[in-house]
């Protein structure tokens, strides 16, 4: 999948009504629309991330409307627990996700697993198990839309590689599954 399926017309954060925009993941359903924003926890990419997440979403509104599409466009729901698995693109890391404050921006950090101290990393492990049926419903969500995808609608895809590394990650761990 390409960045292009979650390409919105004139939906540029630092150029908008001039530039398009790519959201991270559009999931599209019969009747709505949902959209999310991953972003680096702490520092300046989480404090755009609402703004950024809005101006999507004016012009997704637009460009449906225009297209004579009713469904409603909203912020993506909260995944609510936090989840962590291997980073795809650097087997020396676990990345970890998180819902923000704001509606539809879910945060991600890495940390190199030899920087994490014997204590955290059994804790982690026992929360992770906790946790598996969170990340089972997470999995389906996003399976769901994934499996849907094609050229012509562009369903459920996702746009930038941490999102991918994360959402990949978490979902090929038989570890995270049904707390095993």
């Amino acid at each position: 999948m390409d960045r292009w399926h979650n390409f919105i017309p004139n939906g540029s954060f630092r150029n908008p009504g001039k530039k398009p925009g790519y959201a991270d993941l559009i999931l599209w359903g019969k009747d709505q629309v949902w959209v999310w924003e991953f972003k680096h926890k702490g520092g300046r990419a989480e404090d755009t991330g609402g703004p950024q997440l809005d101006n999507y979403i004016k012009y997704l509104r637009i460009k449906l409307k225009k297209e004579g599409d009713d469904r409603k466009v909203e912020k993506g729901f909260n995944f609510f627990l936090s989840q962590a698995g291997p980073n795809l693109t650097d087997p020396t890391e676990d990345v970890f996700v998180e819902s923000s404050f704001y509606k539809g921006i879910e945060l991600y950090w890495a940390k190199k697993r030899e920087e994490q101290d014997s204590t955290s990393s059994g804790s982690n492990a026992n929360v992770l198990k906790r946790l598996g049926a969170a990340g089972l419903l997470l999995g389906a969500v996003v399976v769901a839309g994934l499996a849907a995808a094609d050229d012509a609608t562009g369903v459920g895809v996702v746009d930038d590689a941490p999102a991918g590394a994360i959402i990949g990650g978490l979902m090929t761990q038989p570890d995270y599954m049904l707390g095993a």
